[in-house]
């Protein structure tokens, strides 16, 4: 396989990354399920993008892969619609705390996965320049 072919199933991480561009290694990201596991990758992403380790955003000359429409997931998360969702108080209860941090647990998790989305789907279809790499690589660490 290439050498940022996505990763066997099982493992999140190998010694390829730094043979990806930016562009393939957010796709790797969008295509593991654990949560943990996408964490760990945009650390270790962001680390090599800054220090050049990974050093091309895309290659201009492949043909340009769309992300999933949905990233993957683990399949112990189950996506319930907002309105099904009871409402979580003001943190008065552990519960509701519990409940808080849950939620915003979840909302870190979609906010990596759309800043690579964003990275995989228009970065080089559109051209862009790196400036636009470096503020979206941030906002999936932060």
């Amino acid at each position: 396989p290439p050498p940022c072919a996505p990763a066997p199933h099982g493992t999140a991480m190998s010694s390829s990354l730094s043979s990806c561009t930016l562009v393939e290694a957010a796709l790797r990201v969008l295509q593991t399920p654990s949560p943990h596991d996408k964490a760990a990758m945009t650390d270790k992403i962001a680390a090599l993008w800054s220090s050049g380790d990974i050093s091309l955003a895309y290659d201009p000359d492949a043909v340009h892969v769309v992300p999933p429409d949905k990233p993957q997931r683990d399949g112990r998360v189950n996506l319930v619609e907002p309105s099904r969702v009871p409402r979580l108080g003001k943190g008065g209860t552990p519960e509701t705390r519990v409940a808080i941090l849950h939620s915003l647990a979840h909302i870190e998790s979609w906010a990596i996965d759309l800043s690579w989305d964003i990275i995989a789907r228009f970065g080089a279809p559109r051209a862009m320049p790196r400036a636009f790499f470096d503020d979206f690589v941030a906002v999936a660490v932060d």
